[in-house]
């Protein structure tokens, strides 16, 4: 009588034989007991990437993630623009009380200065 063990192992060695048949395109239900053969060796060379290797190897085979981190830079901005909204405003008004004109009055000279000085002062803030 076979042991269990002994059975299961061959078993397996059929389902195994069966898988590689279909893998390489035989039938083998209808080969009967066709055995492999191993030809050549098998040569097993380890590899040790760094974190950086492997990262960078993640983000090129799986999109997801740097599609994840775009979405984390977008939420990161929106923070910041969330909290400017909290901040307090400061608004200058400037008086020039030497200059009893209107804008309108003024020549293309001093309207300029005032534009350019305005821009500065809100540029500042």
């Amino acid at each position: 009588m076979k042991s269990p063990e002994l059975v299961q192992a061959q078993t397996d060695l059929r389902n195994s034989y069966l898988r590689l048949s279909d893998l390489c395109g035989i039938d083998g239900r209808s080969s009967g007991d066709r055995q492999f053969e191993a030809v050549g060796s098998l040569r097993y060379e380890p590899r040790h990437p760094t974190l950086n290797d492997t990262l960078a190897r993640a983000l090129i085979e799986r999109p997801e993630i740097k599609s994840a981190e775009k979405d984390v830079a977008i939420e990161e901005k929106q923070l910041e623009v969330d909290r400017s909204a909290t901040r307090p405003q400061r608004r200058i008004l400037l008086r020039l009380p030497s200059l009893q004109r209107t804008r309108s009055q003024c020549g293309p000279d001093v309207q300029s200065w005032l534009r350019r000085r305005t821009e500065c002062l809100l540029a500042a803030v």
